[in-house]
């Protein structure tokens, strides 16, 4: 499973990149309350931190599945149910703390 396929099956299987998303806008607009705002500079600021929570879980993940099932997205998805991965991620995602929040 490569790293789009990967946020894909998280984002329509659970709300951790949803509720991470909403805290890195929060993030964003009280990073820059205080200045002028650039909506297009804040979304790609907010679509790298996301990106960058996806592509930590899916590195971490790809630790664990065996190197011959890495391109098979049934063991990802097998192993993700069988570890309850999704959970983990959205407690995960709701417990990272990010600076002026």
């Amino acid at each position: 499973m490569n790293h789009d396929t990967f946020k894909e099956y998280v984002m329509s299987h659970c709300h951790a990149v949803r509720d991470f998303r909403r805290r890195a806008v929060v993030y964003q607009r009280l990073k820059h309350a205080t200045g002028k705002r650039d909506p297009v500079m804040e979304e790609k600021a907010i679509e790298t931190m996301v990106e960058r929570f996806v592509c930590s879980a899916c590195c971490n993940l790809k630790r664990y599945i065996k190197e011959e099932d890495q391109d098979s997205r049934q063991a990802w998805i097998t192993f993700i149910q069988q570890q309850d991965v999704l959970a983990s991620l959205e407690v995960s995602a709701s417990q990272i703390v990010l600076h002026d929040e």
